[in-house]
């Protein structure tokens, strides 16, 4: 997924949602850039916060997706692979 044609590129300011107060295993949350929107999906589905955190190798946050993101990618067009 290209975080800024889908979702919200990080640019270093803090999250909306209390990311550190977040009970869950946070890594059941990350997608890479290469993964394809269905999957993308199925993390947003099935996380409790309802987000999708996009980082690289180095496990830097590059951006977030959220339900509304895939809605308007799929709006617009966008094929789930």
């Amino acid at each position: 997924v290209h975080v800024g044609a889908i979702g919200t590129p990080y640019r270093g300011y803090k999250m909306i949602f209390p990311l550190a107060a977040y009970q869950g295993d946070i890594t059941t949350l990350f997608v890479g850039p290469a993964t394809s929107l269905r999957e993308v999906i199925a993390v947003i589905e099935r996380g409790e916060l309802q987000i999708a955190l996009v980082i690289d190798d180095s496990r830097r946050l590059l951006g977030t997706i959220t339900d509304g993101d895939v809605r308007r990618a799929l709006l617009r067009g966008r094929d789930l692979s």
